[in-house]
């Protein structure tokens, strides 16, 4: 990620530039994979970062509510949410922050990107269920998941 022909630029932490970026609504690359040796290597993109405006108009579309009225099938209060994507866990955190971290289940494919979010938020005092898994599998923990 370094300025090689995939067109990836490596801004590291803390740099002017970074912070340019981490606070732009824009779409963000997280992480790559590089495949191929010499010249015929390229850098793959694996994970990202979704434009901020556009998380902002998911999160409000979702109508969500820690004080919503009992699920009449489960008797849960509150809404309960199933991220599929973890990624860096910063909408996870937005989730955990708004309806608790027990209404939140986040599962991403990758179990280091997992590993990672659930540092960064436990540094934040949020403590979501994180998982590894393949989230077209959905989460086994019971109905009531938006």
């Amino acid at each position: 990620m370094t300025g090689d022909s995939s067109g990836f630029i490596e801004l590291p932490t803390g740099t002017p530039s970074w912070w340019a970026e981490v606070y732009s609504d824009n779409a963000l690359l997280t992480q790559t994979a590089s495949t191929g040796a010499g010249t015929a290597r390229q850098d793959l993109p694996t994970s990202s970062s979704s434009q901020p405006s556009v998380m902002a108009v998911m999160l409000d579309r979702l109508n969500i509510s820690a004080a919503a009225p009992p699920d009449t099938a489960t008797g849960h209060q509150g809404c309960r949410v199933l991220e599929i994507g973890t990624g860096t866990g910063y909408n996870t955190a937005l989730l955990a922050h708004r309806l608790g971290d027990a209404n939140v289940v986040s599962v991403d494919i990758d179990p280091a990107l997992v590993e990672a979010a659930r540092a960064r938020l436990a540094g934040l005092g949020l403590h979501p269920a994180l998982r590894a898994g393949d989230g077209a599998l959905g989460w086994q923990a019971g109905p009531g998941w938006v």
